[in-house]
């Protein structure tokens, strides 16, 4: 379960660290594709910039216990990990509060030592706009298709 709210985390870390004159989608859209390739390379250094100071999840991860595990997941995976993210949606709530749901195919040798559920999972990253990044303030996910909880 840690994997893959490391996992979950580290795509969300990577989606708030770029930014550039893009509206927020696509915006967004780029933060994730460079999660993904962060947490690939195991840098562990993005998600600290793309974390917020508020950062809350349903599964009662503050933003010190989400960098603790992303930190723990990205040195246990040592840089074996595929991380393969399609972001089916980006929806602006609000002009600083946006949803990204993405469903993402994890590879590699690592997940058996992880015993995932399945190599898909389905993420509802929520963020909010800090000047002119985007940071994450939450985040939700489910094996497959499933709804995020």
């Amino acid at each position: 379960m840690r994997f893959v709210t490391a996992l979950t985390l580290a795509l969300c870390f990577v989606l708030a660290a770029c930014g550039g004159s893009e509206g927020p989608e696509e915006k967004i859209r780029a933060q994730i594709a460079a999660l993904a390739e962060a947490a690939e390379d195991g840098a562990i250094a993005p998600f600290g910039d793309a974390i917020a100071d508020d950062y809350a999840d349903l599964r009662g991860n503050d933003r010190r216990q989400a960098l603790m595990i992303v930190r723990g997941v990205m040195l246990r995976t040592g840089g074996s990990l595929g991380v393969f993210p399609d972001v089916q949606q980006v929806t602006l709530i609000t002009d600083d509060l946006a949803e990204a749901r993405v469903r993402t195919r994890f590879a590699g040798a690592s997940l058996e030592r992880f015993a995932l559920e399945t190599a898909v999972y389905t993420f509802l990253v929520t963020f909010e706009r800090d000047g002119g990044d985007w940071r994450i303030v939450s985040a939700r996910w489910a094996p497959g298709d499933d709804e995020p909880r």
